[in-house]
């Protein structure tokens, strides 16, 4: 197979079927050699952030001169996302290595792996190949039983923010969400940890106090009340976020101990508010490591926060343009803040969903608070594609001023483009949607 072939090997796997058994994931991983015994790990779940605060944190050790592993999900245009080395995408040789050797390995079983447990099989043994000293590794859903949990003794786990997604799988309470997201932690294991609402900290905190995990949090600026009091009175150290300044495309934030009171200031290169929190968990997570032994120094962590990115959150793709990928309560909520800072009240805006998603609260919220001035909908093709005629049925019942339906992707973000005339113009809805403009600006813009 060459390397198109092996994409569409892969594509082909089963996603969305009944998960297979961590048991069955490592009896694969044994096959293979247990390839992710060969480097230290750094675990990471939640439902929103934890791609950025994974290449933060990667940014980070990468400065400091260890040799890093990035292993993330979904990509947006090519599966060699997935996997990157020291910052960089691996090549496609790296990539058909670990794709022929797992997939002669599985004929060996009787079961065939998941796309998922495929692709994190295959970044196990191209980490191991590639002499990777440390992988940052984000689960690819939930986390008690993604197949990434197969990690028994990472250096340290992380918990970004936890909100409703994917509750046909999670659960229905913020409670049980966050509890399958603790999943990861394990025993005796440092934990760094977003504390912004109640319910999903003390979920939290309960699985840490279990499994004897030493836990400490950072406090958003929109946290819930009660949360300094609950963390106070588990006895965590806390550490609360708080955003400086916010221009020219650079956030200066601070990071202040809820006990000393000292804090650090750091600048990120991004225009959304939310990346600050993403950062100070990667700040904090950089400091636990350095007291594990990682020669990891104050200028590590400011130049690799600095030279860090991420695509697909709040990305200023072509001047004025920019993408998220938001496709859930909390995601576009955090989007809709990022665009107002950014002055996009009376943008226009390109949108599309699919169909497991709750497409109709993100419009209603999405129009309510941003008020777009031209609304442009379109589709994702696949199995849950929702038409874009129906999205623009939705916008024009949420008081939308101007709609134009374009069902091809492509074709609508050159309508958006045409149709943009000096305003700023938000791509969101879907990270699938993200791929598909970000493939037309990389072969036509």
């Amino acid at each position: 197979m060459n390397y198109a072939e092996a994409c569409d090997y892969i594509e082909g796997l089963t996603r969305f079927t009944k998960k297979h058994s961590l048991a069955h994931t490592r009896e694969c991983l044994h096959l293979l050699g247990n390839p992710d015994r060969a480097f230290r790990i750094v675990h990471i779940a939640g439902t929103n952030g934890k791609g950025s605060t994974a290449s933060y944190l990667a940014s980070i050790l990468k400065e400091a001169g260890v040799r890093t592993g990035l292993f993330t999900s979904p990509h947006l245009v090519d599966m060699r996302e997935r996997f990157r080395v020291d910052g960089e995408i691996i090549s496609e040789e790296a990539f058909m290595a670990g794709f022929d050797t797992v997939r002669e390995a599985m004929k060996a079983v009787p079961d065939h792996p998941s796309y998922f447990e495929f692709i994190y099989l295959m970044g196990c043994l191209i980490f191991k190949n590639a002499g990777v000293d440390t992988a940052v590794m984000e689960t690819g859903l939930g986390g008690r039983l993604d197949a990434t949990n197969t990690c028994e003794n990472p250096v340290l786990t992380i918990i970004t923010s936890v909100s409703f997604d994917h509750m046909q799988y999670l659960g229905n309470t913020l409670r049980e969400i966050a509890g399958e997201k603790a999943g990861i932690i394990k025993k005796g294991v440092p934990l760094i940890f977003l504390a912004a609402r109640t319910e999903a900290a003390e979920a939290i905190l309960l699985e840490a106090e279990r499994k004897g995990a030493p836990a400490e949090a950072v406090i958003p600026p929109a946290a819930e009340e009660g949360i300094e009091s609950l963390l106070t009175a588990s006895g965590v150290p806390y550490h609360k976020t708080k955003i400086l300044k916010n221009f020219g495309g650079v956030i200066d934030f601070s990071l202040m101990s809820g006990y000393d009171k000292k804090a650090c200031e750091m600048k990120i290169r991004h225009t959304a508010p939310y990346q600050a929190e993403n950062a100070s968990l990667a700040l904090l997570a950089a400091e636990k490591l350095a007291e594990a032994g990682y020669l990891i120094r104050e200028d590590h962590i400011r130049e690799g926060l600095l030279a860090a990115k991420w695509e697909g959150r709040m990305e200023e793709a072509l001047p004025g343009v920019f993408l998220d990928g938001a496709h859930n309560e909390d995601g576009v909520a955090r989007f809709i803040e990022a665009a107002e800072a950014a002055g996009g009240r009376g943008a226009v805006l390109l949108f599309a969903a699919v169909s497991d998603k709750d497409y109709a609260a993100m419009i209603r919220e999405i129009e309510e608070r941003l008020q777009p001035s031209l609304v442009i909908t379109t589709e994702v093709p696949g199995t849950r594609r929702v038409s874009a005629a129906y999205f623009e049925k939705l916008f024009l019942e949420s008081g939308a001023a101007r709609v134009v339906t374009v069902p091809d992707p492509e074709e609508a973000f050159e309508t958006a483009m045409r149709e943009k005339d000096g305003r700023l113009l938000f791509v969101c809805g879907s990270l699938y949607l993200i791929g598909f403009v970000k493939r037309k600006i990389h072969d036509q813009f």
